[in-house]
C-alpha cells in the first residue's frame, strides 16, 4: 500500500488527497536539500522544518496544514510497520486566529432552495444535493457515500453512514425534500444499476452548484458554511447531545465548538455596530 492508497482507504476526499500529497512533496524537498532522510524524520527535525518555514514568513495556518499532512503520513508509516509511533501527532503552531465564518439562517438557506430551478433532472439532482446540505448538514464525504438504500421515504428518514471523521446517524427527511427525492429516485431506478445515489464526480457537481448558489445569494461561501449554519441552527433548537448526534460528531467538544462559533460571530457583528466598544 502506498500513501495515496492509504488516504483513499481512510475516505479522504480527492481534494484533501491532492493537498496532502503536495504538502508531503514540500517536506521531501526540504529533507533532500538538508540531506535528511525523509522516511525517518524525528521530532527535532520536524521542528527545524517548521523554523525554516517561519523564516520564509509562511503563514501559521499553512505550517499547520503541512504538519497535519506529515502527521497523517506518519500514521500511514505506522500502519504498514515502517515507524513505531507518530512523534508529531500533537505538534501544531499555536495562537492561530481563524476568521469567523459567517453563517446563514435557515430561512436564508431555504430561500436559496426555493429559487433553485428543478425543470430538468440535472437541476433536480443539484437541488436535492443542496437540500441535503442544508437540512441534514451533509458534507462532501457524506454526499459521496450516499446510497439509494439509505433513503427511506416511507419512514421519512435518510441514513448518513459512518465515515472516518463522523458517526452514522439517521435524520428526518424534510417535507420540502419529498418531491425531489421521489422524482430523482424514479429517474435513478430507470437509468442506473448502481447503488450510489449521486453518479459521477461529486466535486465537479458541487463546483457547478456553488456557481449557481453564488448568483442567487452572494453571501454563500462554500459547503462548510452550509454545514456550520445548520449546526448553529440546531443548537438554537435542541440540546447539545441531540446536536452531537445530528451532526455525527464523535466528541462533544466538536459540537461545543459550534456554540463558541455563534458567540464569536455575534462579537464580530457587534464590532461592526459598535467598534469603539472593542
Amino acid at each position: 500500500m502506498n500513501f495515496k492508497d492509504y488516504l483513499l482507504e481512510m475516505n479522504y476526499t480527492d481534494s484533501s488527497i491532492d493537498r496532502y500529497i503536495q504538502s508531503i512533496g514540500y517536506v521531501k524537498a526540504w529533507c533532500e536539500s538538508n540531506r535528511i532522510g525523509f522516511d525517518q524524520l524525528r521530532y527535532a527535525e520536524v521542528e527545524r522544518y517548521m523554523a525554516s518555514l517561519r523564516v520564509k514568513s509562511i503563514q501559521p495556518q499553512t505550517i499547520n496544514n503541512r504538519l497535519i499532512a506529515l502527521s497523517i503520513y506518519m500514521d500511514f508509516q505506522e500502519s504498514v510497520g515502517l515507524r513505531m509511533h507518530n512523534p508529531i501527532v500533537k505538534l501544531r503552531v499555536k495562537d492561530i486566529r481563524k476568521p469567523v465564518l459567517k453563517t446563514l439562517t435557515l430561512v436564508e438557506m431555504e430561500r436559496i432552495l426555493h429559487e433553485l430551478p428543478s425543470d430538468i433532472i440535472v437541476q433536480v439532482r443539484d437541488k436535492l444535493i443542496y437540500s441535503i446540505m442544508i437540512y441534514q448538514a451533509a458534507n462532501t464525504t457524506s454526499l459521496k457515500a450516499l446510497k439509494v438504500s439509505d433513503i427511506d421515504l416511507e419512514k421519512g428518514e435518510i441514513l448518513l453512514t459512518k465515515t472516518k471523521r463522523q458517526n452514522a446517524r439517521t435524520l428526518v427527511v424534510s417535507p420540502v425534500q419529498y418531491a425531489l427525492f421521489k422524482r430523482y429516485l424514479e429517474f435513478h431506478q430507470l437509468n442506473y444499476s448502481t447503488e450510489s445515489l449521486f453518479i459521477g464526480n461529486i466535486h465537479n457537481t458541487l463546483t457547478r452548484v456553488k456557481e449557481i448558489l453564488l448568483k442567487i445569494n452572494p453571501s454563500f461561501l462554500n459547503v462548510r458554511q452550509l454545514r456550520t449554519s445548520r449546526i448553529v441552527d440546531w443548537l438554537a433548537r435542541h440540546n447539545i447531545r441531540q446536536v452531537q448526534y445530528f451532526a455525527g460528531h464523535r466528541r462533544i467538544t466538536s459540537t461545543l465548538a459550534y456554540r463558541q462559533h455563534s458567540v464569536e460571530e455575534l462579537k464580530e457583528e457587534l464590532k461592526d455596530l459598535h467598534p469603539l466598544a472593542f
